[in-house]
C-alpha cells in the first residue's frame, strides 16, 4: 500500500513539474481583503515574496514580490479550494503557466501581467519538505 501511495505522489509531482513553466516557493507577506473589491469583483489580493525559484522560463529574475488574486464566488466562498490557503506568513509552492500571460491596465498601478495556475486543483500547495526535495532534484537534473 505504501508503495502505491509513494508512486501516486511521485506521479502528481511529475505532472506538476512538466505542466508548469514557473515554479516558485513564496511566502505571503500581506493580505489585502478590500471590501469594495470583494463585493464588486469577487476577488481579493495577496502579496507574496518569492523565496526560491525551482523552474523559470519567462519570469523576470529581478521580480521579488508577486500579487495573487484570490477568486471568490459572490457568496464570498473561495472558488478553488487552494484559493483560501494563501495565509499571511505561510509558505507555498506555486505552479504557473507563463507562455502567454495576459496584461491588464490598472489606472493607479499601470500594466500588470496575469499568469494562470498550471493546475486549478494543485497549482498552489502548502510547502512541504518532500515536494521541495523532488523539485530540487528535478532542478539539478535539468542543469
Amino acid at each position: 500500500m505504501l508503495n502505491s501511495l509513494a508512486y501516486s505522489q511521485y506521479t502528481v509531482s511529475e505532472h506538476l513539474w512538466s505542466s508548469a513553466d514557473e515554479i516558485l516557493l513564496v511566502r505571503v507577506i500581506e493580505e489585502k481583503p478590500e471590501l469594495w473589491r470583494l463585493i464588486t469583483t469577487c476577488t481579493s489580493d495577496v502579496i507574496v515574496q518569492i523565496v526560491n525559484t525551482y523552474k523559470s522560463t519567462r519570469f523576470a529574475s529581478d521580480v521579488k514580490n508577486v500579487i495573487f488574486a484570490r477568486l471568490y464566488d459572490c457568496s464570498k466562498e473561495p472558488i478553488a479550494s487552494n484559493a483560501s490557503m494563501l495565509k499571511k506568513d505561510k509558505r507555498y509552492i506555486i505552479f504557473l503557466l507563463s507562455k502567454e500571460p495576459s496584461e491588464v491596465e490598472i489606472a493607479e498601478e499601470g500594466k500588470k501581467k496575469i499568469y494562470s495556475l498550471s493546475d486549478l486543483a494543485l497549482g498552489i500547495l502548502e510547502y512541504n519538505d518532500q515536494l521541495e526535495g523532488f523539485l530540487k532534484s528535478k532542478q539539478r537534473a535539468k542543469h
